[in-house]
C-alpha cells in the first residue's frame, strides 16, 4: 500500500518542485515609435534618443528602447533584448516615459569621441559633459530630463524640441 501512494506522490512531488522554479517573465507591449530632435526648431543628428519606462511615482519600469538620430535629426526606436528572446523589439513599452537625449560625440568625461564609436549611455550614474553645448547634461540623466512621453498602442511620431 505504501508502495502504490509512493508511486502516485513521487511523481506530483517532482512537477510541483519543478514548476516552483519557474518563474514568469513580465509581458510587455511594444508600439512603433519614431520622430524628430531638434533644437531651437534645427535637427539634432548624432544623438542617442532613451525612453525608459516612468511609473507615476518616478521608478524605471520595463525595458528601455533607444534610437540615435541621423543627418536630419530623425529616430526610430528598438526595445532592449529581453531575456530568452532572440531579437530586439521594435518600438518602446506602450505606457508613460522619461525621455534622455544623449550626445555620441561627447563620451562619459566630456571628451569628444574621436573614433566616432558610439558611447554606451551614461544615464544614472554618470552624465555627459558636452564640450560643445549641443545638448545640456539635464537632458541625459533619467532624474533630471524634463522631457516625457507616453506611447500608446499603434506606430506613432514623437517630435522633441531641446532648449
Amino acid at each position: 500500500m505504501f508502495r502504490s501512494r509512493l508511486r502516485i506522490l513521487l511523481p506530483v512531488l517532482g512537477l510541483v518542485l519543478a514548476s516552483g522554479g519557474c518563474q514568469r517573465r513580465p509581458t510587455f507591449t511594444f508600439a512603433p515609435v519614431e520622430g524628430t530632435i531638434t533644437k531651437g526648431g534645427r535637427p539634432l543628428p548624432e544623438v542617442q534618443v532613451v525612453f525608459y519606462g516612468d511609473a507615476d511615482v518616478g521608478t524605471v519600469v520595463g525595458p528601455r528602447a533607444s534610437g540615435a538620430t541621423d543627418k536630419d535629426g530623425r529616430y526610430r526606436l528598438q526595445g532592449e533584448v529581453i531575456r530568452g528572446e532572440p531579437t530586439p523589439p521594435e518600438g518602446a513599452v506602450v505606457g508613460k516615459h522619461r525621455v534622455c537625449i544623449i550626445d555620441l560625440n561627447v563620451q562619459a568625461d566630456g571628451v569628444p569621441d574621436e573614433d566616432a564609436g558610439t558611447p554606451p549611455p551614461t544615464v544614472g550614474k554618470k552624465r555627459a559633459k558636452p564640450s560643445s553645448g549641443r545638448v545640456p547634461p539635464c537632458y541625459g540623466n533619467v532624474k533630471e530630463t524634463p522631457l516625457r512621453a507616453e506611447v500608446r498602442p499603434g506606430p506613432q511620431t514623437l517630435d522633441f524640441d531641446i532648449r
